[in-house]
């Protein structure tokens, strides 16, 4: 997992509030990978978590606008199915 990654990884922990085991961020591919990973995070996470109680579309949309704000994109670049390597030019 490159730095861009990584980076990113941690942002969205930041954001959510959230851990994302390093199992689970070694297996991220796409933006939709990552979005399901915050949600399984989010319904593991103990205390008062305010966006656990968010919808699940609510928390995809928020976890592109990181992506988008974190590399610099377009919106339209950043989609569930954009792979951070090979469509995100991510490293």
């Amino acid at each position: 997992m490159g730095m861009d990654i990584v980076e990113l990884v941690i942002r969205t922990e930041e954001e959510f509030g959230i851990d994302i085991p390093d199992e689970m961020a070694e297996k991220l591919v796409t933006v939709g990978d990552l979005a399901d990973c915050v949600q399984v995070c989010l319904k593991l996470a103990t205390g008062e978590n305010v966006w656990a109680r968010r919808s699940p579309e609510r928390v995809r949309r928020r976890v592109r606008a990181i992506v988008v704000h974190q590399q610099g994109l377009r919106r339209s670049q950043v989609v569930d199915s954009a792979r951070f390597v090979d469509d995100l030019g991510m490293d």
